[in-house]
């Protein structure tokens, strides 16, 4: 967990939602090939000129990629992302990088292969961070969030930890529609594809009581979706048909388990969607 807890001292305490990709964990998997030659290949060239500044080939070069944000969109879309390399030109990178920070973005080699690149009002704040003498808040230092990263991140090729800022769930109180929804203190998620895949999605609720209402829910919203034109149409019925969904305590579960064959018909898919909605990601400016 110790590199865990590095890469969550870079991130401001503000945050709230914290993913992690492990490119390295899914380049050794047979499922992971397939979907790094298809729509992860694809993905990859939104960010080509981010590859190019940087000498690094994303796919091939990047270890792992951690990406944190704030409970609630701010209107500076404020983020960090930390990526760790295996091997990078670090004079390049760094000079390619430097070029591109202003007020509003913070770019940077933080040690010898780890990239940084924090926006909006967590560039500065990030950039203190990355000071070897900072002892200011960060995730890190945050026991709730860095908890429950820790607890969810383990051996996956992917996890997301989440706490839903308390002021949403006021808000959605006070609306009243869906006290279920607002019962959720906590989300995580994992997902892995060795010899298969599988993805669980855990809500942390405040009550039991709520836990079995949002499972309800949620079933009734799976029930229609699978049922819908679009999911019938790009064949991804039998995909919602396979999730699986328990409320056990003040939890619920969605779990779903496919067989290779079928994640890899799934990976494909997801290719297709991919190819179909591509755009030029924004400049790192």
């Amino acid at each position: 967990m110790a590199k865990l807890r590095a890469r969550l001292a870079l991130v401001p305490a503000e945050a709230r939602v914290v993913l992690a990709l492990d490119l390295e964990r899914l380049r050794a998997t047979p499922l992971g090939k397939s979907l790094v030659a298809g729509p992860a290949k694809e993905a990859a060239l939104l960010f080509d000129d981010f590859a190019k500044g940087t000498g690094l080939d994303l796919l091939a070069q990047v270890r792992q990629a951690l990406v944190a944000v704030p409970g609630e969109r701010q209107d500076d879309d404020r983020l960090v992302l930390i990526a760790e390399t295996s091997t990078l030109d670090r004079a390049r990178a760094a000079a390619w990088l430097r070029e591109r920070q202003d007020g509003e973005t913070a770019a940077f080699v933080h040690q010898e292969s780890r990239i940084v690149i924090a926006k909006g009002a967590w560039a500065a704040e990030v950039a203190a961070l990355a000071k070897p003498e900072s002892a200011g808040p960060s995730a890190a230092r945050d026991g709730e969030l860095r908890r429950l990263c820790e607890r969810i991140a383990g051996e996956h090729v992917f996890w997301l930890a989440a706490i839903v800022p308390t002021a949403l769930r006021h808000r959605l109180i006070a609306e009243g529609r869906f006290p279920d929804v607002a019962s959720i203190a906590r989300l995580s998620a994992a997902l892995d594809v060795d010899g298969g895949l599988r993805a669980e999605v855990t809500a942390e609720l405040s009550n039991e009581a709520d836990a079995r209402s949002l499972a309800r829910r949620l079933s009734a919203f799976l029930n229609t979706a699978k049922r819908h034109p679009d999911m019938l149409a790009q064949g991804l019925s039998p995909y919602l048909e396979a999730v699986r969904l328990t409320a056990q305590g003040p939890n619920v579960y969605a779990r779903l388990e496919l067989p290779a064959v079928e994640a890899a018909d799934l990976l494909a898919r997801a290719g297709d969607l991919v190819r179909a909605g591509r755009t030029k990601a924004p400049a790192l400016r």
